[in-house]
C-alpha cells in the first residue's frame, strides 16, 4: 500500500509533504480542515496517533512516524541521497541538526502555546499575556536562527530541509515582511527556496496566494 499522511493546509504537514517528495516517495495525501483536526474525530488518524496530530505518517509496512523532524530524519536515512539533510560525513551536519532539533523543541511550541491559549491558561487577560510573550520570544527565536545562518543557503552552499523549515514557519507570524527588516538572511533564503522545485508545488498547496 502507499504510505498515507494526515495533513492539514497551512500547518507543520507542509514540512512532511516537502520531504516526501524531495525523497522521491509516493504517498497519499489526507487532508483534514483544521476544524476537523480540533475535533479529534477521523477514525483513520485517531487510529494511528491518539493525539490526533498532523502530521502523522502511516508507512506502507503499517508503522506509524509522527513528528515532522522524525518524518524528515528518518527518510534522510532511507534515501542518503536524495539530499535532505547534509551527508554524515559533512561539517555542516552538525549545523543542520543542531537547527533542525531548534526549529521543532525551540521556536515550534510558540505556536502551540501562543496560538491557542485557552487550551493553557483561562481568562482573557492571562490568554493575552500568554500570546504577547510567545509572540516576543519567537521573534528573538528567529534572531538566533539569523545569526546561525550561511549563505546561500541554511547550511551553506547546498539546500536542505532547514531551507524548507524556512519556507514554511516564514509563512506564520510575525510573516515575511517581519524577516525582510529584522531577519534578512533567513528572508532571502525563503525566497530563494520558494522557488525549489522540491518545495513550490506544496508551497502552492498550502499557501495559496491571497486574491
Amino acid at each position: 500500500m502507499l504510505m498515507r499522511l494526515y495533513a492539514a493546509n497551512g500547518c507543520g504537514s507542509a514540512l512532511s509533504e516537502i520531504a516526501l517528495e524531495w525523497a522521491g516517495e509516493t504517498y497519499e495525501r489526507v487532508l483534514l480542515t483544521w476544524e476537523e483536526v480540533g475535533a479529534r474525530a477521523h477514525p483513520g488518524l485517531l487510529a494511528a496517533n491518539p493525539l490526533h496530530q498532523v502530521p502523522t505518517l502511516l508507512l506502507d509496512n503499517g508503522q506509524v512516524l509522527s513528528e515532522s523532524a522524525a518524518i524528515v530524519l528518518w527518510l534522510d536515512e532511507t534515501y542518503p541521497g536524495a539530499g535532505l539533510l547534509p551527508a554524515c560525513e559533512s561539517g555542516e551536519r552538525v549545523q543542520a541538526l543542531r537547527w533542525l532539533l531548534f526549529l521543532v523543541t525551540t521556536l515550534y511550541p510558540t505556536f502551540s502555546y501562543g496560538d491557542f491559549p485557552a487550551r493553557y491558561v483561562g481568562g482573557e487577560e492571562p490568554q493575552r499575556d500568554l500570546l504577547a510573550s510567545t509572540r516576543a520570544r519567537r521573534k528573538e527565536f528567529w534572531l538566533q536562527l539569523e545569526a546561525a545562518a550561511k549563505s546561500p543557503w541554511f547550511c551553506g552552499e547546498r539546500p536542505s530541509m532547514l531551507d524548507a523549515f524556512i519556507a514554511v514557519m516564514s509563512h506564520w507570524h510575525p510573516q515575511r515582511a517581519w524577516f525582510a527588516h529584522h531577519a534578512p538572511k533567513v528572508f532571502a533564503i525563503a525566497q530563494a527556496a520558494d522557488q525549489m522545485p522540491q518545495i513550490r508545488p506544496t508551497l502552492a498547496r498550502n499557501f495559496p496566494p491571497v486574491s
